[in-house]
């Protein structure tokens, strides 16, 4: 499950901003501020990890409706000499990491509760293609792993170096567990100290001012021989274990395949057994190096492969819905695949959805569903069949059991209790469905939803209030959601009240003030930034919500 986010030099956002993620996360803020960057640097990222794209025009989640405009366009201010960073925190509580090796003599998977995974990207010198600098793994909140080139300045390719932080806790442990020894001293090390800084850094953007061309060219090699000695210096650390490892592309390893390196194919397992301390690498096989430097990157890029997003406007479906091909995945974005969902689904999920639009206690929008199957049977069996018909024709029943069902999904006014189309009702019920039939299906473990209030009335804006904390609390997922919904807002607010005064409504699973994540997404000239709306137990703002939102129904009133 994903915790938390960490973004800089990302579109709009310069940061470096941090976003702990709950079970729902609500994001806020004017128009254009940066909220659709967050959800955007997600799209990024699963394209990385999925497809090694670098530089996307579209998303996965997505296909054409988002046009990313590659990698520079993504980098804030479009500055080349800037590194984008994007990390992920993860719980692993009931995740394990990948296992490849067949009898791996250690594990760490037993002793893991979370993990964070850092990304670097740049724009390299020479080609001027966008590159994977390094990417760090931390376990259980200490830095275990750093993949980056084998030299300061090289751009991505197959050959990567690992460090690997041989005192982390959870080696230590796993060595110890094999040989009884106990006596190692766990030393916390930080690998980011090994990362190089980029050329044009604040520091030395300030110390440039004014300079000449020829002083900034010659600063700058300067600063180059620096940073090569300082990484000379860092990469023979003590506590750190160094590996030359191959079969990299765009800066990201094989999935599924155990790390190749010099240190494994030279060194018999006697010989590699005699040649290191016997705490710190006895038992760092292949498959242990492999499960550090791969696996925690093959968890993220599963969650974001079984993750799915909602973008602001959803499609209103055709009246008669061409089911001869099925809906991709990232039809979910334009909304078109909930009405492909409703068709083929089960009838309690169908049900579910049901519920949720028509019940008053729930969205009470007045509408509901049906689903109608039927047969395309032949006009001569239907003539045959009429009363008083005189047709000696003979049908065959078994023929028309096997011609095809097909479905259509209606929407039932339950007021003149009559059947109707999406088209025949106000816009806002098609912009509804593709949310609730999302939010109530199992299929996805992170919803990215843009605008879920889109064309929404505010007494039904409240019930998505409660769809988002019961779906979250039923399947155990996480919402990360961009709005300007202060209803919805607000019946989270009235549920965790009402948990602790004991005046929760009996069909209401309680509410807690763990379940909600509030940020405001500012921008006041000095730069994108994040500030979070922290929650009482009884659902109260700690400190007023700043100027500029939500004071509009007190201005106009008063």
């Amino acid at each position: 499950m994903l915790t938390g986010l960490q973004i800089r030099n990302f579109k709009g956002i310069e940061g470096p901003i941090e976003i702990p993620i709950k079970p729902v996360t609500l994001l806020y803020g004017v128009n254009s501020v940066g909220k659709s960057s967050v959800l955007h640097s997600m799209h990024f990222m699963r394209g990385v990890l999925e497809n090694n794209d670098l530089n996307p025009k579209g998303s996965p989640y997505a296909a054409d409706d988002i046009d990313l405009g590659g990698f520079l366009n993504l980098l804030h201010k479009h500055r080349t000499g800037s590194r984008m960073v994007l990390g992920y925190s993860l719980n692993l509580d009931s995740i394990d990491l990948p296992e490849y090796e067949a009898a791996s003599a250690i594990s760490i998977s037993d002793k893991l509760k979370d993990a964070h995974i850092e990304f670097g990207f740049s724009v390299d010198d020479q080609d001027h293609l966008p590159k994977l600098d390094y990417y760090l793994v931390s376990l259980n909140g200490v830095d275990v792993a750093l993949v980056m080139p084998d030299t300061v300045q090289a751009a991505a390719g197959r050959k990567r170096l690992a460090y690997i932080n041989v005192r982390n806790p959870l080696l230590v442990s796993a060595a110890q567990s094999q040989t009884g020894d106990t006596s190692t001293e766990v030393i916390d090390l930080n690998l980011r100290k090994l990362i190089p800084r980029i050329e044009d850094d604040d520091d030395l953007d300030a110390e440039l001012v004014g300079a000449s061309q020829e002083e900034i060219g010659n600063r700058r090699e300067e600063k180059k021989k620096e940073l090569a000695a300082e990484y000379t210096i860092h990469s023979t650390h003590r506590d750190l274990l160094t590996y030359p490892v191959t079969g990299f592309r765009s800066g990201l390893p094989r999935w599924g395949k155990l790390v190749s390196s010099p240190v494994f194919e030279e060194l018999s397992g006697e010989e590699f057994g005699n040649k290191v301390d016997d705490v710190d690498l006895l038992e760092l096989t292949p498959g242990i190096l492999t499960e550090l430097i791969v696996g925690p990157l093959e968890v993220l890029r599963d969650l974001l492969a079984d993750s799915r997003a909602i973008g602001p406007l959803r499609t209103i479906p055709k009246r008669r819905l061409n089911l001869g091909s099925e809906a991709n995945e990232a039809d979910w974005y334009g909304g078109l695949a909930a009405w492909y969902r409703l068709h083929e689904s089960s009838q309690s999920h169908l049900a579910e959805v049901h519920t949720w639009l028509y019940e008053s206690n729930r969205l009470g929008t007045g509408y509901g569903l049906e689903r109608e199957e039927s047969r395309e049977v032949p006009l001569q069996y239907l003539d045959a069949v009429r009363p008083g018909a005189s047709s000696t024709l003979e049908i065959n029943w078994a023929s028309v059991d096997s011609l095809p069902v097909t479905r259509r999904v209606w929407l039932i006014d339950t007021k003149n209790q009559v059947k109707v189309t999406p088209h025949d009702v106000g816009v806002g019920l098609s912009q509804l469905i593709p949310i609730v039939t999302a939010a109530v299906d199992q299929h996805a473990s992170l919803l990215l939803i843009e605008q879920p209030e889109l064309h929404i009335h505010p007494r039904v804006q409240v019930g998505l209030g409660d769809l988002f904390l019961q779906a979250a609390r039923k399947f155990q997922r996480n919402f990360l959601i961009e709005t300007h919904s202060e209803a919805l807002l607000l019946r989270m607010m009235k549920r965790i009240r009402q948990t602790q005064d004991g005046e929760l409504p009996k069909e209401i699973p309680p509410a807690s003030a763990d379940d909600i994540a509030v940020y405001l997404i500012q921008n006041e000239g000095k730069g994108v930034a994040i500030m979070e709306m922290r929650m009482n137990d009884r659902g109260e703002f700690l400190k007023p919500w700043p100027k500029g939102l939500f004071e509009e129904s007190l201005r106009e009133t008063f």
